[in-house]
């Protein structure tokens, strides 16, 4: 099996590998190195790339730009959604990643919201209207659970 030469990166081979229904694990105790990185709109743009070439779903994808814009990468988050709806060729595993992620979007969401909690200190990283964004969507989630 060989990296396909397109967009796709590393998680191209962890949805290869579950498509042909292998297990895939982690292992968090494996001590590397990485140097910091930033979110630039050129690594967002082909970020959403390498979604739109696995074949994302839609939904997941305008999540992801939305957490970003949220964050307050307002560029980078126009960039990645460029990407995305750029013409890119799928690659092999695109429609099993896409029907993985129909089956599994809701599911993840209702668990995710169910975890959701902001405090003061995660606000700070928010600031005008992406934090009064931030702070009804926190009511309104509180109100639901």
């Amino acid at each position: 099996m060989r990296y396909p030469v397109a967009y796709g990166w590393e998680p191209w081979l962890c949805y290869k590998a579950l498509s042909l229904n292998f297990k895939v694990r982690s292992f968090p105790d494996l001590v590397t190195d990485a140097r910091p990185t930033s979110l630039t709109s050129m690594k967002a743009r082909e970020l959403g790339k390498s979604m739109k070439g696995l074949g994302y779903d839609v939904k997941y994808t305008l999540g992801r730009v939305a957490l970003i814009f949220l964050r307050g990468y307002f560029k980078a988050s126009l960039a990645m959604l460029q990407g995305y709806l750029s013409n890119i060729k799928r690659l092999d595993v695109a429609d099993w990643v896409s029907q993985h992620q129909k089956r599994t979007f809701w599911k993840r969401l209702k668990g995710n919201l169910n975890e959701l909690t902001i405090d003061e200190e995660a606000q700070v990283f928010f600031s005008g209207p992406a934090r009064i964004a931030t702070l009804r969507i926190a009511l309104k989630l509180r109100r639901l659970k």
